[in-house]
C-alpha cells in the first residue's frame, strides 16, 4: 500500500461587529437652551442721590450643564471560520464570508435600532407563548416593558466592523497523532509473536 502524505491545512478566522449611538432623549435635549435666546434686559440703575435707592443687581444665574452625549456602543453578531489548503485560500475563502456576514450585520442593526416597529414586532413574536398564558394585566405589563426596552434601543447605525483575520496551520499535527496510533497495536502485537516462536517447555 501507498504511504499517504500528511497535508497541512490552514485555518483563518474573523469576529465581525457593528456600531451604533443611542438615540438623544427629549428630556436631554429639553435641557439645552435654544440657541439664539434673547438675553434678559439689564435694571436700570437711578442717578445717585435721587428717587429710591438702586436694588442690588441679582447675580446671573448658572448656566444648565450641555447635554450629554450619547454612548456608542459595540455589538459582536459573529465568529467567522473558513480553511484552505494554504494561507492565502484560507483567507480568500474568508474573505468572502466576511463580506456577506457584514450584510447581515448591517440588516440586523438597522431591524433592531432603526425601526421601532420592527423591534417591538420581533419582540412580541418571541414572547408569543408566554403572553398566551397570562392574566390581562400581568400581559399589559410585559407589553410595555418590551416597548420601552425598544425606545432604549433606538439610534443610529454607525457602520460593520471586521477584525484582522487569524490564521492558524492545522492538519499535519493530527495526521502524525493518527499514524502513531496505528504503529501503537503493531508494537504491542510483538511479544505475542515471539512467545508463539518460542519452543514449548519440556515437563
Amino acid at each position: 500500500m501507498i504511504p499517504r502524505v500528511a497535508l497541512a491545512e490552514f485555518v483563518c478566522s474573523a469576529e465581525i461587529s457593528y456600531n451604533w449611538q443611542r438615540q438623544e432623549s427629549g428630556a436631554d435635549s429639553a435641557s439645552a437652551a435654544p440657541a439664539g435666546a434673547p438675553e434678559p434686559p439689564a435694571p436700570v440703575k437711578a442717578p445717585a442721590g435721587k428717587g429710591s435707592p438702586v436694588p442690588p443687581t441679582p447675580s446671573p444665574s448658572p448656566l444648565p450643564p450641555p447635554p450629554a452625549t450619547p454612548s456608542l456602543v459595540k455589538v459582536r453578531v459573529a465568529s467567522v471560520e473558513r480553511a484552505g489548503i494554504d494561507e492565502a485560500a484560507a483567507k480568500t475563502a474568508l474573505a468572502v464570508e466576511v463580506n456577506r456576514q457584514k450584510s447581515r450585520a448591517s440588516e440586523r442593526c438597522k431591524h433592531d435600532h432603526e425601526s421601532f416597529g420592527e423591534c417591538l414586532a420581533t419582540k412580541l413574536s418571541a414572547k408569543a407563548a408566554v403572553l398566551n398564558s397570562l392574566s390581562f394585566s400581568t400581559r399589559a405589563q410585559l407589553e410595555k416593558a418590551l416597548t420601552t426596552e425598544c425606545e432604549t434601543q433606538q439610534g443610529v447605525c454607525l457602520g460593520v466592523d471586521a477584525s484582522e483575520p487569524v490564521c492558524r496551520e492545522t492538519g499535519a499535527p493530527a495526521a502524525a497523532a493518527a499514524q502513531g496510533k496505528d504503529k501503537a497495536p503493531d508494537a504491542a502485537a510483538k511479544p505475542d509473536a515471539q512467545q508463539a516462536k518460542a519452543p514449548p517447555k519440556k515437563k
